[in-house]
């Protein structure tokens, strides 16, 4: 993901560039190409277990409820879903602000794909260290990191967003350590959920996860905007001193 997500960025934003339609044509055609290739597969996706051939099919929504019902009675389970609903909401604000001022700033379309290009990038090295990072530190400690970078990262685009350069590097220090936070995560359930309800309860997992979202860029949208520069009134001199020019 983090390779397709590093060369689509600037050629989204060179697409963008020539006309605002373009994009979304072509990502249209790349779900059309997606939907083809998958008429196509022939073989199983899943295990053959000879205890399920004879059980009777289950619906959705019996699913989620057996999903459910196994997150309630693990705590660490429980405490994942709260926070990766609230950190992905968190990110998704981030992400859509990034951009947002990104191009308050005067950021062309080729400049902010190139940075959300940075971003990915750094995700793809977090993935390549990943495993060095959770076989040399705990999962508590993982965890606390990213808690804290959270907060820090999040001042430090605020503070460097008029430079893209280095808004993207502080925005991928959060994605380069999102990977072995997810890794972690993964193991844990992989070792606690048992196979016959895994795909149940990583599904009810990741609409959880998912859930809150939609509250970023409706949050953003809502968030109060910072003043008007001021300007001098008419009834006031060019040189009154309640006017000064920025150099001064």
């Amino acid at each position: 993901m983090c390779p397709t997500s590093t060369g689509g960025s600037p050629l989204g934003g060179l697409l963008f560039g020539l006309a605002r339609w373009i994009p979304f044509a072509f990502d249209a055609v790349s779900y059309l190409f997606v939907t083809l290739a998958a008429l196509f597969i022939r073989g199983l996706l899943g295990p053959d277990r000879a205890e399920e051939k004879t059980a009777e099919p289950t619906s959705v929504r019996q699913d989620v409820g057996e999903g459910l019902r196994f997150l309630r009675r693990d705590s660490f389970l429980r405490f994942l879903l709260l926070w990766a609903a609230l950190s992905n909401c968190t990110l998704a604000g981030l992400a859509f602000m990034f951009v947002v001022a990104l191009r308050h700033h005067g950021a062309s379309a080729s400049v902010i794909g190139t940075s959300e290009s940075i971003v990915m990038a750094c995700g793809l090295l977090g993935a390549l260290a990943a495993g060095r990072i959770v076989r040399r530190v705990s999962g508590f400690q993982i965890v606390v990191t990213m808690s804290w970078l959270m907060v820090a990262g999040t001042l430090g685009i605020a503070a460097l967003v008029a430079r893209p350069w280095p808004a993207a590097l502080c925005f991928g220090s959060l994605v380069f350590f999102m990977t072995p936070l997810n890794v972690t995560f993964q193991a844990r359930m992989a070792a606690t959920v048992p196979d016959r309800i895994a795909g149940r309860v990583m599904t009810t997992t990741s609409m959880a996860a998912q859930s809150l979202k939609w509250l970023a860029p409706w949050s953003a949208a809502r968030w109060p905007t910072a003043s008007p520069r001021p300007r001098p009134s008419s009834a006031s001199p060019p040189c009154s001193p309640c006017w000064r020019s920025p150099s001064t």
